[in-house]
């Protein structure tokens, strides 16, 4: 089982672990490996575009690479639903309109980084935040992320999403 689908299972056991009276460390370890999930599918999907299979550390590598902020920024550019993407050269040859699914992958992936930031590192103010309902929410939204990927993962804009996860703040060079 890849390392994405393994987080993302233990994001779920973490939430339901004990949902009547759940402690707040299993709440916030969840939403945080919701996002890691997401992220590890995201960049295992990146590395295998870009990179050979051989030889054998190439693709692991080239995940690593993969920057968290840059990322984000590169999500931006695809949130719009039935807009043309904006902010990759037009030179790559893409013309489809984002669909609902990608736009929705690249805001949810945005947003479970967001609330990753909070499950790990904001004790103050997150209080009132940290609650079952919130951590399973961020867990669905990192399944529905895994259903929605399996379904828009072979098509263009996909392809120039993944390439843009990578590289979008280094295409005006």
């Amino acid at each position: 089982m890849p390392l994405a689908d393994q987080m993302l299972s233990h994001a779920r056991f973490l939430v339901d672990l004990d949902p009547v009276a759940p402690q707040e460390v299993n709440l916030r370890r969840a939403v945080s490996a919701a996002y890691y999930a997401a992220f590890h599918l995201l960049s295992a999907a990146v590395a295998e575009q870009i990179s050979p299979a051989v030889p054998l550390g190439l693709r692991g590598r080239t995940q690593r690479a993969l920057d968290h902020g840059g990322m984000a920024k590169a999500a931006d550019l695809f949130k719009n639903s039935g807009k043309p993407i904006t902010g990759v050269p037009a030179d790559i040859g893409h013309s489809d309109l984002i669909s609902q699914k990608l736009a929705r992958i690249a805001g949810d992936f945005k947003d479970l980084q967001q609330n990753r930031y909070i499950a790990d590192y904001d004790i103050l103010d997150a209080r009132n935040v940290v609650n079952y309902v919130w951590a399973s929410g961020y867990v669905t939204k990192a399944e529905q992320l895994f259903l929605d990927w399996k379904d828009e993962q072979g098509t263009d804009n996909a392809k120039v999403f993944l390439a843009a996860l990578m590289l979008a703040g280094k295409w005006g060079k």
